[in-house]
C-alpha cells in the first residue's frame, strides 16, 4: 500500500483552487476560496474549496471537501 504525504490534500486543494481560477478568475462576481469554515445547522463544518457566484439575485456555491 503506498504511503501519501500528510501534504498531499493540501497539494489537491490548491490545485483544485488553482483549476477554479481559471475557470472564474475573471468574472468579477465570482470569489475562491482554500480551507474555509462554515456554520451549518449541524455546527461548523471545513471545506476544502469553496467556489460562490453570485449574480443578480442568483447566488451558487459549489464546495469541494476531500
Amino acid at each position: 500500500m503506498v504511503k501519501r504525504a500528510s501534504s498531499d490534500g493540501v497539494e489537491y486543494e490548491k490545485l483544485s483552487e488553482s483549476i477554479f481560477e481559471k475557470i472564474y478568475g475573471n468574472i468579477e462576481y465570482a470569489k475562491i476560496e482554500r480551507d474555509v469554515s462554515l456554520q451549518s445547522e449541524y455546527g461548523k463544518r471545513q471545506f476544502d474549496v469553496v467556489v460562490t457566484n453570485v449574480y443578480e439575485e442568483y447566488d451558487i456555491s459549489v464546495m469541494l471537501k476531500y
